[in-house]
């Protein structure tokens, strides 16, 4: 029986001979984009406008074990913390500090001054003051954890964080929508957010609708299938802004997570997808290749494993962008092709209307301009390796990238010309933000 493409991504068993006739754009989607490579699709912003870069870029890593603090206390306790990584961005002054949390992932800066810093399958979040001092604790309830982004409701006077399920089993255990006062981070309501993890929050234009997207993953272990992951519904809620209740549900027909993703300028929600193969055992080894040139369609591909991969023991498979639109759910498949391995974060240059997504282990940055083709950037180029976190730099045509180690950039989108570059550790950020630019 031949193999079909929904058996390679879509409930994908042991079998997987004769499926390398399988294609990477028949298995996610016939309606995808191929992309081209030249540096093509005009930015917009005004070329012979000067900007000035100024305010603060955050990072907020989850190796403090790397910090003196953190190493020393790993050593001890075996706990080794995060590290929140603040830069004045127009005199390069550096400002970190370690603090107690797990699993650290998102550092949202509110308009007083402090910065909520979010955790990752971990049970603690943390607010910070100006000087970093810890100001505030949310504790999750038993048999959940924090895992995503914040996002603020200045409007409103709060904000929301995501948390999900510790261990979802089904799709009966959704994760929550925790409301915060602004002011005064009392927990005001617990809303459920309708969908397996959810993790990135943003509000559509007009601030009428907001958008999760929710990971749809469950813990499961099956040896027979190669794929680390198992994914059951992996989709975009949008809510009435007012309410917080979902009004519509995108499921995505891929077996894969969906995790990060920003607004385009036209409305659109711009995500990205992870799924791995298993490298645990022999056996997994030894078909690790085949099904990853089944899933791709290419008999012949070749892929360098990241040292991540190779510590983590599962290769990363590469997947597209999408393009979703938020009103009626269809969706475009960006793929430029092998350069999408391991995503991370997704921005959107405001000025420009060009949208950013990060993958690690080819160190690719990939532009999508609002009018034009999508291409690549190796981030060799701008003192960047192993690329993780990308950052919107309001009011410019810039947008901030960081290493996963060390190093943050700021980029040109109209010339994708190096900016600015800071020399610092970043104890593995996954993503950055900035405040105070305009």
């Amino acid at each position: 029986m031949a193999t079909t493409r929904r058996d390679i991504l879509i409930g994908l068993g042991g079998a997987l001979a004769g499926a390398a006739a399988a294609k990477a754009t028949d298995v996610l989607d016939t309606k995808h984009t191929q992309a081209g490579t030249a540096l093509s699709g005009a930015a917009t912003a005004p070329a012979a406008k000067e900007y000035t870069l100024k305010g603060r870029l955050f990072a907020l890593g989850a190796t403090g074990d790397l910090h003196p603090i953190g190493m020393e206390n790993s050593l001890k306790t075996g706990f080794g913390g995060a590290v929140l990584s603040e830069v004045d961005m127009a005199t390069g002054a550096i400002k970190q500090t370690w603090l107690p949390m797990h699993g650290a992932h998102h550092a949202l800066p509110t308009k007083n001054g402090e910065v909520v810093c979010i955790a990752h399958h971990g049970p603690v979040s943390l607010v910070v003051d100006e000087d970093h001092k810890v100001k505030h604790q949310f504790v999750s309830d038993e048999g959940y954890v924090y895992g995503g982004h914040g996002q603020p409701l200045p409007e409103k006077g709060v904000f929301i964080l995501p948390v999900r399920h510790a261990q979802a089993r089904s799709v009966k255990d959704t994760g929550r929508l925790e409301i915060y006062d602004l002011q005064t981070f009392k927990l005001l309501d617990k809303l459920d957010s309708g969908g397996i993890h959810p993790h990135e929050i943003r509000m559509l234009p007009g601030r009428k609708e907001m958008v999760v997207t929710h990971y749809g993953e469950v813990a499961e272990f099956n040896p027979g299938n190669p794929l680390e992951m198992n994914i059951v519904e992996p989709k975009l809620t949008v809510y009435d802004a007012a309410t917080l209740k979902p009004v519509r549900h995108y499921v995505q027909d891929v077996n894969a997570i969906l995790t990060h993703m920003d607004i385009g300028p036209e409305g659109h929600v711009y995500a990205v997808l992870n799924q791995y193969i298993r490298l645990k055992t022999p056996e997994d080894r030894a078909r690790a290749l085949d099904v990853l040139r089944a899933i791709l369609g290419h008999p012949d591909i070749d892929i360098a494993f990241h040292e991540d991969s190779i510590r983590r023991k599962r290769i990363s498979i590469p997947l597209p962008t999408l393009k979703i639109n938020p009103l009626n759910g269809e969706v475009e498949r960006i793929f430029i092709g092998k350069q999408q391995n391991r995503s991370q974060s997704v921005a959107t240059n405001t000025m420009t209307g060009t949208v950013f997504a990060t993958y690690l282990y080819t160190n690719t940055l990939a532009v999508m301009p609002k009018d034009g083709p999508a291409f690549g950037l190796d981030m060799l180029k701008y003192g960047i390796d192993t690329i993780r976190g990308v950052s919107d730099i309001p009011g410019t045509p810039y947008i901030a990238v960081g290493s996963s180690y060390r190093g943050l950039a700021v980029i040109d989108v109209r010339n994708y010309e190096l900016v600015k570059h800071f020399d610092l550790q970043v104890f593995v950020s996954p993503h950055l933000s900035t405040f105070d630019t305009v």
